[in-house]
């Protein structure tokens, strides 16, 4: 019979150091967030034209197992970097916005209101998007540094 060594158990050394760590996380927190903006985009069109993928079990699910990787991965970088909406008010920012971007693409999906009610919200919801990813970019409430002011 053969036994593993305890040497064998052990990792020689670390995969990821805690600097690639964070760059790894961040790295998979913007492409769920491109996943997310494109998942939403994507359902969007389908409740526009009342598709009957709507309906659908995956089509239903699968944001929502994306957008709790994406908040898991955004927690964690919160942690690493010490950081939280209460010491910084860039992050309350982003929760902020998060939350009007929940809101609006919530009235988009659910098809609640008139087209053009729908439109606004959609426009909203990408408008939102937007301004979290900046506020993300330069760690300031107001991204003066995008708009060039």
């Amino acid at each position: 019979m053969l036994f593993c060594s305890e040497q064998v158990l052990k990792p020689t050394r670390r995969l990821l150091s805690a600097p690639r760590m964070y760059e790894f996380i961040k790295t998979g927190h913007m492409t769920l967030a491109a996943i997310s903006l494109a998942g939403f985009v994507f359902r969007a069109g389908l409740h526009s034209v009342q598709h009957p993928w709507c309906r659908s079990l995956a089509i239903k699910t699968v944001p929502h197992i994306n957008d709790s990787l994406l908040l898991a991965a955004a927690i964690w970088l919160a942690w690493s970097l010490g950081v939280h909406p209460g010491n910084s008010p860039w992050l309350l920012a982003k929760v902020l916005g998060l939350a009007l971007y929940i809101f609006a693409a919530n009235r988009v999906i659910k098809g609640r209101g008139s087209v053009a009610g729908r439109l606004l919200y959609f426009s909203l919801a990408l408008l939102s998007f937007a301004y979290i990813a900046a506020v993300a970019i330069t760690k300031q409430v107001i991204p003066m540094q995008l708009t060039g002011l």
